[in-house]
């Protein structure tokens, strides 16, 4: 509170008033109604702060109803009417963390809604972030809305949009949300004006601070993101900027500390098993060997432990939720084990030789097993591991109905053999074997004896039909699905891995290099490239040379058509266009034999950039190409994908990336390496405008990227 005297009137001004804290009261109790307030008094109580620093959004937490006609009166549909302050009390809880404590997900999920409609730095970004797991968790449907909101792009980074990329450019970097431009040109921008500079969209992602190992709310939202099974988060390009800038230090550290250790255990392991074991008292050298080989070994598995050990410690509980943890476990446990066993051995102490090789088989087989966790960080046989992951877990009940059945007919078989003089199967356990034979095609109805044959055989006939072909066959369609969920997933599936080994991994990575490889409490810029090759997408045409094929061509440009044609040129070969325009004849010709150079003259390495105000240039405001007058008469207002517009360098000057001069860019123009030759290989690749007619083939489709 404070005082302001003007002219001897003492207004006292404070941050809630007797007349507003009554209000309030009787809303948060039920003796009014928002639908009694008009908006503008709604207006002034929302900004109303009161003891203990709550607000009206605080005192309406679990008045459902209420809260929903607060957001209303607040909100459109689509847009903000009055600023709702989102803010903590002096407990450091906002009214999220009070609906959070009183379980009300439902109100949550309404609030985020409307949260989704606000710009660049908000309050309630910082204030949230320690519950963004919790929304995880819950899965509430209108989370995915808000992130896929939070990319922002601000006017002032709106006109970086135009530059030479760098080979391998970042796609994605922290900053400042007060930068300077040559910060972002240093980061992403090769200095040289003489190139064709490519068409870039820049945009905050608007989550401060938690993409950052060191930051408190990342390990939850991590590990939330790597067990969640809404696998639509992760087509959210902040959800994937977010795990990509994370995920390759945490890649570099699998590799340097787990992936190339195991590769040289797992040699020297399989050369000892193999080379020197069966040979180790032969003679000296196989005595000498077997010493220093079984050190180095029993080094490795004590180091693998021991990072096992770290991990447990850095996940806890959690770390018994995972099914790789337990093969990391095992596999130094059973080497070091079976050293141990040989080292008794070694003193005379008697070690049962079956127990043994068994020690011996198990150690070799997770040895072998922890190459699939190397696969695991790779994209191209990551999806495959998953793949297999997910069809086992798929199989879970399956197979516990498929091992009922089996020992249903084992045990009814075992009764048979038993009243035989000769049994045909043993014990109980070796019937369970006897069936799980059955049905892989592996019996003999000649041993079945002579007790109750028929019966014997119809049971033989009941577990082939049964086991044999219904539930395998009913296996394989199990499999198929799992693998065509997974496949048509995949790239969210990749995402949602990369997710897990960082959550898993990341007490890998030392704690300077943490500290070190970005900067805390800033934002990302997520980098698109907005050129593409033509042709270089998801909707390619590509079938066999017949009219079956070409029908099927039509209905895809059909389809496209609906959608207002996003792609100017369209992957096709000779064959599908001479018979989608019923054509006869030499073949197709290149259209790049058009375009031949500038027609003023400018040259492709020209030094010396043009200046002069009154120059007319026709220039694309989607993709700044520019044209000279003479370029833009003689090839035509359609020779370019975009509309072009007539101005001058005055105007144009006013952009950032035209400060010190412009060029005609088709001064890269160049001719068709084909001349005037008509292309006749009917299997040949050209890409085709339909509307226009317009042909480019393979190489001049490449020169003209843009």
């Amino acid at each position: 509170m404070f005082n302001t005297d003007i002219s001897n009137l003492y207004i006292q001004e404070t941050s809630f008033t007797y007349f507003h804290w009554s209000l309030i009261y009787q809303l948060k109790h039920d003796q009014l109604k928002l639908d009694d307030l008009e908006p503008s008094l709604v207006h002034t109580l929302i900004y109303n702060i009161l003891p203990g620093g709550e607000t009206i959004f605080h005192a309406l937490c679990g008045k459902k109803e209420q809260m929903q006609k607060l957001m209303e009166i607040c909100h459109t549909s689509t847009d903000i009417i009055f600023h709702l302050p989102l803010i903590p009390d002096f407990k450091g809880k906002t009214p999220i963390h009070k609906l959070i404590e009183q379980n009300d997900f439902r109100s949550i999920n309404m609030v985020l809604r409307y949260l989704a409609f606000y710009e660049m730095d908000h309050h309630s970004r910082f204030f949230l972030k320690d519950v963004y797991f919790k929304f995880l968790e819950k899965e509430l449907p209108n989370f995915l809305t808000y992130l896929n909101s939070v990319l922002k792009r601000t006017p002032t980074l709106a006109k970086i949009e135009r530059g030479l990329l760098k080979h391998n450019y970042p796609q994605v970097f922290p900053s400042k949300i007060w930068y300077r431009d040559q910060e972002i040109n240093q980061v992403l921008f090769h200095q040289n004006l003489l190139k064709v500079r490519t068409h870039v969209r820049l945009d905050f992602i608007d989550l401060p601070g938690i993409y950052h190992y060191q930051d408190p709310n990342f390990e939850k939202f991590i590990h939330q993101l790597a067990e969640t099974k809404n696998f639509e988060y992760f087509t959210i390009p902040s959800i994937q900027s977010l795990i990509e800038f994370n995920y390759k230090t945490v890649q570099r550290y699998i590799i340097y500390v787990i992936i190339i250790p195991h590769f040289i255990f797992h040699f020297i392991f399989v050369c000892y098993m193999n080379l020197v074991y069966e040979y180790r008292k032969d003679n000296e050298s196989y005595i000498a060997a077997n010493i220093v080989l079984c050190i180095i070994m029993a080094v490795f598995a004590s180091y693998f432990l021991y990072g096992e050990l770290r991990q447990q410690l850095s996940q806890g509980v959690h770390y018994l939720q995972n099914v790789w943890n337990y093969i990391d476990l095992l596999t130094p446990i059973s080497v070091i084990t079976f050293l141990i066993l040989q080292f008794l051995d070694e003193m005379n102490i008697d070690i049962n030789q079956d127990f043994m090789r068994s020690i011996m088989a198990l150690a070799t087989f997770f040895m072998w097993l922890k190459i699939f966790y190397a696969l695991r960080i790779f994209r191209n046989t990551g999806y495959m591991i998953r793949s297999i992951v997910e069809v086992i877990q798929d199989m879970g009940i399956f197979l516990l109905i498929l091992f009922l059945t089996i020992i249903a007919f084992g045990d009814s078989f075992l009764r048979l053999s038993s009243g035989n003089e000769e049994g045909f199967i043993d014990n109980f356990f070796m019937s369970i074997v006897f069936t799980y034979r059955m049905i892989l095609g592996d019996f003999e109805t000649d041993n079945f004896g002579n007790v109750a044959l028929p019966l014997a055989i119809i049971f033989w006939f009941m577990c082939t039909i049964l086991d044999m072909i219904v539930m395998l066959n009913l296996l394989i369609a199990i499999i198929s699905a799992t693998y065509e969920r997974v496949a048509s997933n995949s790239e969210k599936a990749a995402y949602q891995e990369m997710a897990k080994l960082i959550y898993e991994n990341q007490y890998l990575i030392p704690q300077f290099v943490k500290e070190s490889y970005a900067p805390k409490n800033q934002y990302l810029i997520h980098v698109t490239n907005q050129q593409k090759v033509v042709g270089q997408n998801d909707h390619h045409i590509a079938h066999q040379i017949d009219r079956n094929s070409y029908q099927n061509y039509g209905s895809i440009l059909n389809e496209k058509e609906g959608n207002k044609q996003t792609e100017i040129l369209i992957k096709m070969t000779v064959g599908q266009y001479m018979l989608s325009m019923n054509q006869k004849g030499n073949g197709v010709f290149c259209d790049g034999n058009k375009l031949q150079k500038c027609q003023s003259g400018m040259i492709p390495l020209q030094s010396e950039l043009r200046n002069e105000e009154s120059d007319v240039i026709y220039h694309c405001y989607k993709c700044q190409f520019d044209y000279c007058d003479t370029c833009y008469n003689h090839y035509g207002p359609n020779s370019h994908q975009h509309q072009l517009v007539r101005t001058t360098y005055r105007e144009i000057k006013k952009q950032t990336s035209y400060h010190n001069g412009w060029l005609c860019d088709a001064r890269f123009f160049t001719p068709c390496e084909n001349k005037e030759k008509f292309l006749t290989d009917e299997k040949e690749i050209i890409y085709h405008d339909e509307y226009c007619d317009f042909n480019l083939c393979s190489s001049c489709a490449i020169n003209y990227y843009a």
